[in-house]
């Protein structure tokens, strides 16, 4: 029944696909197609061979390579691209992230998940020590990204069976293209739920991609339970498919005697599952049919066939036996898986304590390290700048001299500027005075001449009266002139001036009558 509907929806697949590869009408225009190689338009391309697409193919291509001489197929923009620059494992990333169709934002978020990767692990790769451990930290965080996506890619899936009118989760192989979208599912996912409030999503996704390239963080967890369920759901399945009851299926740890009532099996060494057995064949069915045709009279012939078919199937000892060796495998997988869990999250915690020990170690020699050095090249500062500030207070020391010396011969010689000044306005000053006063005196022996006349004119005129009369004058001018200049300071220099003129003039005059 699975099979035919199984083989009927494949029929209908290959139908539509036909149709929609054959039909022009409901097929888009050439340059919109999806490139499938059963197409038309792709038949002219089939001679062509693929481009290189990596440094690697192209450094090791021969002489003798193909690709040389023959033509490349073209660049589909839809759906592939020969770019050095293109992954499709991002691609596709990227398009499970996508929301509302802002690929530009997601494309954002990549790189700077892609950043924070290269800048974590290019800080490992300068602490390291040695040269192994260098070569053992990976830096492309492209490569990363497709190591945790394998490291974190399921082997097997649940698909629902239906056995005696129920529906069971059995395992099966996990596709390439689904586990691959499973892997990233498991990735975005463990980041959305380890996300607190204040932390970006590019940090948390780089770091769950740096934890499952190295098969550690929840991501890896996540996948240890869906394997763990999916084996659950197996055993669950197997024991239907026997025929047992979950009450009964247990294990015997030792040689012993199944106390069940529905037990009668002697379990002789390890670690199997008590079920019923004898020592003869079991579940032996027979079945016989007869199947009687019609007569058939032909030309004076009957003819009457009779078909009979008996059907036998016996499942041995042997057969019996596998089975119930697989169900204990099976009953005993979840209990080995816990235990490696266990066991390898305890050893992963051990490590990763070791580690953060030896980190701390190493962080603390480092900085007393840091410390020392920065109290060596702070001594050394300070003693040269010790030195330069001393060189330093020299030069603007004799600076300073020489511009004080500077300013005092400056000084000297616009005092000696100044008292020159000075003594030329003193002696222009007193050869003013004196030539006033030389105005004065000419004025005064003018006037005095004057009088002098007017006298002798009027003893002339007294003169001629009948007596003789004799008389004599004398008339004395004298003139006191003192000029004194006031004090001046100027820059500390005091300047004090004094002129003094005088000038007597004497005139006699007499008159006689004979």
């Amino acid at each position: 029944m699975l099979k035919s509907s199984y083989l009927i929806r494949h029929s209908l697949f290959q139908l539509k696909r036909f149709i929609h590869l054959t039909i022009p009408s409901l097929t888009a225009g050439q340059t919109q197609y999806h490139g499938q190689k059963n197409s038309t338009w792709w038949e002219k391309y089939e001679t062509h061979v693929d481009p290189v697409q990596t440094r690697t193919d192209l450094l090791n291509m021969d002489d003798l390579d193909e690709r040389h001489y023959r033509p490349i197929k073209p660049v589909i923009s839809t759906y592939q691209s020969f770019s050095c620059f293109h992954d499709p494992i991002i691609s596709r990333v990227i398009g499970i992230l996508l929301r509302e169709g802002d690929r530009e934002l997601v494309e954002e978020l990549m790189h700077k998940t892609f950043r924070t990767i290269k800048l974590i692990q290019i800080g490992k790769y300068n602490r390291a020590k040695t040269q192994e451990e260098r070569d053992s930290i990976e830096c492309n965080p492209v490569t990363l990204l497709k190591q945790a996506i394998k490291n974190a890619t399921p082997i097997v899936r649940l698909t629902r069976i239906a056995k005696g009118g129920t529906l069971y989760s059995v395992p099966i192989p996990m596709s390439p293209t689904r586990g691959t979208y499973t892997a990233i599912r498991l990735l975005i996912d463990s980041t959305h739920d380890a996300r607190p409030h204040d932390q970006r999503f590019w940090t948390l996704f780089a770091k769950e991609i740096m934890d499952a390239a190295q098969n550690q963080g929840r991501t890896i967890i996540v996948l240890l339970h869906l394997v763990i369920f999916s084996f659950e759901e197996m055993n669950q399945f197997i024991n239907k498919l026997l025929g047992k009851d979950d009450e009964h299926c247990h294990s015997h740890k030792s040689d012993e005697k199944c106390e069940s009532e529905t037990c009668n099996s002697l379990i002789l060494g390890g670690e199997k599952l008590g079920c019923k057995t004898d020592n003869k064949p079991i579940n032996i069915n027979t079945d016989e049919h007869i199947i009687e045709g019609r007569t058939i009279q032909h030309d004076g012939v009957n003819i009457k066939s009779t078909v009979s078919s008996d059907v036998s199937s016996t499942v041995s000892i042997a057969n019996q036996q596998k089975l119930t060796d697989l169900v204990s495998k099976l009953s005993s997988t979840h209990a080995q898986i816990n235990e490696y869990a266990n066991r390898q999250t305890a050893k992963i915690d051990e490590e990763i304590q070791r580690e953060i020990d030896l980190i701390v170690a190493r962080t603390r020699q480092q900085q007393e390290e840091l410390l020392r050095k920065a109290n060596e090249e702070t001594y050394q500062i300070d003693a040269e700048y010790r030195l330069r500030l001393q060189k330093m207070v020299e030069e603007i020391d004799a600076n300073k001299a020489k511009r004080i010396a500077d300013i005092e011969k400056e000084l000297n010689k616009l005092q000696g500027d100044i008292l020159q000044g000075a003594k030329n306005d003193i002696d222009l000053l007193n050869k003013k005075a004196a030539s006033l006063k030389l105005d004065i005196l000419q004025e005064a022996q003018s006037r005095a001449a004057l009088e002098t006349n007017d006298l002798t004119s009027q003893a002339k005129y007294l003169g001629q009266a009948s007596t003789l009369h004799q008389s004599t004058g004398t008339t004395t001018i004298k003139t006191d002139i003192s000029a004194v200049a006031t004090a001046n300071e100027t820059n500390g220099t005091k300047m004090t001036g004094k002129v003094s003129s005088k000038d007597t003039h004497v005139s006699t005059s007499g008159a006689h009558r004979i």
